[in-house]
């Protein structure tokens, strides 16, 4: 078996673990209510029968320690699986890398990041827009966009027309 495979029946057994025990340590949880009524109703209390009726299926009472302690393994598992899972941009040049050869966007190369260009250009999707969009506010022509946009744009942040302004300033000064 390869350790991959050990790893996905692992991970499979787990999976139907937590699905049948979640609920069972939830009703275990100390201070849960059980279910039932301990016996006939009346006035005077059987704890022992009250305790046999309504803990017996449920299996013993855990504590809210136990609780708050698979809950703090299970965010770490899922911190763990969650790094160990390649981001989209890179599953997307792995691929563009391997089904093709693709340099990826000038553009945005000249600040560090990889990007897949588009058909018969050299630019990405998103560069391609922000160059366009500078065109038609300033018209003018750029072979690639000023950047600071591009870095402003990878980060995820917007542009803003005072923004691009200051980017062409910046460009014809230097």
């Amino acid at each position: 078996m390869k350790d991959l495979d050990q790893l996905t029946a692992l991970a499979n057994t787990i999976t139907r673990i937590l699905e049948q025990g979640a609920q069972a340590l939830i009703e275990q949880r100390s201070g849960f209510p059980a279910g039932g009524t301990g016996g006939t109703p009346s006035s005077t209390s059987d704890r022992t029968g009250r305790l046999a009726t309504t803990r017996a299926d449920k299996g013993p009472e855990r504590s809210d320690q136990d609780y708050e302690r698979t809950i703090n393994l299970l965010i770490e598992l899922e911190d763990i699986l969650n790094r160990a899972r390649p981001p989209k941009r890179t599953t997307i040049h792995i691929q563009a890398t391997t089904t093709q050869h693709d340099d990826g966007c000038r553009s945005c190369a000249r600040v560090g990041t990889w990007t897949a260009r588009t058909n018969n250009n050299p630019l990405c999707r998103t560069c391609n827009e922000l160059i366009l969009r500078i065109q038609m506010q300033h018209n003018i022509t750029l072979e690639l966009p000023p950047t600071t946009l591009v870095d402003r744009q990878r980060q995820g942040r917007r542009i803003t027309t005072r923004e691009i302004n200051q980017a062409l300033h910046e460009n014809k000064t230097r």
